[in-house]
């Protein structure tokens, strides 16, 4: 992509005949136009950096030579000094000075619209034609001619003006633009640099304004007849950081705050790097370690300057925002938050603790930033960062990591309870193991299913909490699988904003559904554990069982059966025959109409069955009456730990066990509703199993 540079100059309203403008009559000064007896006042300027200074007219002159611009933009209004510009730069030619100078001569203000651009267009025509060579080369001349700006109506004429700036660039190149503030009346060329700093943000072009140069012609008196020409380009960097830092505040992303953050503060450029990486990909113990070293870098460093406040900003937004989580941090964020500060309170103090003894991690050895970072995330637990973190995202307007960390935050509160129910240690290897953390969210359902079964004051306002929270579960894991899945909202399909608003509500009200745990668990968490931890009601009395083989049967539909043909098998050997409660078969007959419904009835029986204590080599499942795709579906989780699942099917000599098919890919459930294995398929299948009988 070529880069090609812009000038912006902006012209003001002056004379070619000087001091004696108001003493000459309309025929005095055409008079003097052709005698070529004009001038314009002159200033001496000097460029940082540029030893030699310029005597001239116009600071177009040194600014050009300095800039070497490809294109020109010419910005004034009806009255600025067309003809003299023309004059100063152009072919002498009279005839267009003049045309130029009648124009200026005619009404100004209130000039708008159509009229504006007309004579927009005559100058420049003459300018394109006439300007050429000398210091300003090939470069191409635009010029756009603005209203005086002195009311709204007008400033709004002047953006749609400005707008043009859009049309003249190709978004096959970019540009390096130089703004020239100097002239005209004073507002304009602010309000024309705001435009275009905003045109930058909006349009498609690749924009960046390099320099903002101001001829401070005023205090020549005090240097030497000199006017230095100021290069403002701090003005951008500052109008640029605070883009950034307000994109941060809102939505905690960095990657327009480091964009603009000098390279010099390395420092702190890496430090949010890590950290918009950690969020971005929602790695919750580089998050630790980030925001660690970004409080550190707001400590005072004796400096008093825009990178200081930055800093200072961006850890006053982690502790309100983040360690406060809205508001409802808790002691421990309360205590977390301060904790750096307390350890660590300045750098010279850091690296001395760093070395000591008396520090308690001075013993595991590396890096300053480590060390301190090795304490920082000592002191949080697992589950209360992922806490914090989905109310950051949350409060960012991050709603898809927000739901996706909320769900795993509730995983992290529930796998400890499912440890010790266990009797497994509660350690960061087991807390983060997949399959423990899967096995705690299928008890939470069975936990619900047997409050569903009883008596609601039974359990009080722990048992209500756990029902709101996985009712709020559910819909929040439709929304995450969207979101990780880049689904169709179905929830959206008749009405987007409907959607929205309905989905945003289901976030918001998980994730204050899970406070609503953490808080009960930090105040009461014998009442939550002891629901938890409960078992179903057993079908039947088990203590007598001794070695003997289990059958628990599973009829569709409550279908009257006949437990005790099931008691013995063909060869004799009896097993002990489980029925199930009737509304738990009504549960499993009511959640199994759709796919979802049908994968986490299957996930409760599961459950149920391991609430039976019975040992996985001495149970076998047999349905009665379902169809065979549902019957599959029931029989995965079980199948996974090792249970043996059986169904009946009737032929012409009666009633036979066949062995439930693994289901070992996904089906299109459009299809999968359909289909049935043949009598043949199912009869291979059978010689290919063995029962233990």
């Amino acid at each position: 992509m070529d880069k090609k540079r812009v000038l912006m100059l902006s012209l003001g309203v002056g004379s070619i005949f000087g001091n004696d403008q108001g003493k000459l009559t309309l025929e005095e000064k055409r008079g003097r136009l052709a005698r070529k007896e004009f001038s314009y006042k002159k200033a001496t300027y000097c460029m940082e950096g540029e030893s030699d200074p310029l005597t001239t007219e116009f600071i177009a002159e040194p600014l050009v030579k300095s800039f070497r611009p490809d294109e020109i933009f010419i910005i004034g209004t009806s009255k600025s000094s067309w003809a003299s510009f023309y004059s100063k730069f152009g072919d002498g030619n009279l005839a267009v000075i003049e045309e130029l100078f009648q124009m200026e001569e005619r009404d100004g203000i209130g000039v708008r619209g159509g009229e504006l651009k007309r004579r927009a267009q005559i100058v420049e025509s003459h300018y394109r034609n006439g300007i050429t060579g000398g210091i300003f080369g090939k470069a191409l001349i635009h010029v756009i001619m603005l209203c005086y700006g002195v009311n709204d109506d007008e400033l709004a004429e002047n953006y749609r003006l400005l707008r043009s700036i859009d049309e003249a660039f190709d978004r096959e190149n970019s540009y390096e633009i130089a703004f020239d503030i100097t002239h005209s009346f004073r507002s304009l060329p602010l309000y024309n640099l705001v435009v275009l700093n905003y045109l930058k943000s909006v349009s498609q072009i690749d924009l960046e304004i390099s320099h903002v140069y101001y001829g401070n012609f005023e205090i020549a008196g005090e240097n030497n007849e000199k006017s230095p020409i100021v290069d403002l380009k701090e003005l951008m960097q500052m109008l640029n950081l605070f883009s950034g830092i307000n994109e941060f505040k809102n939505t905690g992303n960095c990657v327009s705050l480091i964009q603009h953050i000098p390279d010099e503060e390395n420092e702190l450029k890496e430090a949010l790097e890590r950290f918009d990486w950690a969020t971005q990909l929602n790695l919750f113990d580089q998050v630790m370690a980030s925001l660690g070293a970004l409080i550190t870098l707001s400590d005072d460093c004796g400096r008093q300057d825009k990178i200081t406040d930055l800093r200072r900003m961006v850890a006053d937004v982690i502790r309100v925002k983040f360690f406060n989580a809205g508001g409802e941090g808790g002691v421990l964020a309360d205590y977390i938050r301060e904790t750096l500060i307390k350890e660590f309170p300045a750098p010279a103090l850091r690296r001395k603790a760093a070395n000591s003894t008396a520090n308690p991690c001075a013993s595991a050895g590396g890096t300053e930033e480590t060390l301190i970072n090795q304490c920082f995330l000592r002191k949080m637990p697992v589950k209360e960062l992922q806490y914090l973190l989905c109310r950051w995202y949350l409060q960012q307007n991050r709603y898809g990591q927000a739901v996706v960390t909320a769900l795993e935050a509730m995983r992290s509160y529930l796998v400890e309870m499912y440890l010790r129910s266990k009797g497994i240690d509660v350690v960061y290897e087991n807390v983060m193991n997949e399959n423990y953390r899967r096995e705690s969210v299928d008890k939470l359902k069975a936990a619900c299913m047997r409050i569903g079964e009883s008596c609601a004051t039974e359990y009080g306002d722990a048992g209500d909490l756990l029902c709101e929270l996985d009712k709020a579960r559910a819909e929040a894991t439709k929304i995450r699988n969207r979101f990780a899945h880049n689904l169709v909202d179905g929830a959206a399909s008749d009405n987007r904003s409907d959607g929205y608003y309905k989905s945003k509500e289901a976030i918001c009200n998980f994730i204050e559904k899970l406070g609503e745990l953490r808080n009960m668990l930090a105040a009461h968490p014998e009442k939550v554990e002891k629901i938890y931890h409960r078992k179903s009601e057993l079908p039947k009395a088990r203590a007598e069982r001794g070695g003997m083989m289990s059958r628990i049967v599973v009829p569709c539909n409550n279908a009257a059966v006949s437990y005790n043909s099931y008691r013995l098998s063909n060869n004799e050997k009896e097993y002990i025959v489980y029925s199930m409660p009737e509304k738990i078969l009504e549960y499993m007959e009511i959640k199994s109409r759709n796919p979802k419904g049908l994968a986490g009835s299957s996930l409760f029986l599961a459950e149920y069955v391991a609430d039976l204590g019975i040992e996985q080599n001495k149970i076998q499942i047999i349905f009665i009456g379902f169809e065979l795709r549902r019957v599959m579906n029931y029989a995965v989780p079980l199948q996974n730990r090792g249970i043996q699942c059986f169904y009946a099917k009737k032929n012409k000599t009666g009633e036979k066990l066949l062995p439930v098919p693994k289901l070992i890919f996904d089906v299109d459930w459009a299809k999968y509703r359909k289909w049935e294995m043949s009598d043949e398929e199912q009869e291979l299948m059978a010689l290919d199993v063995q029962m233990q009988d």
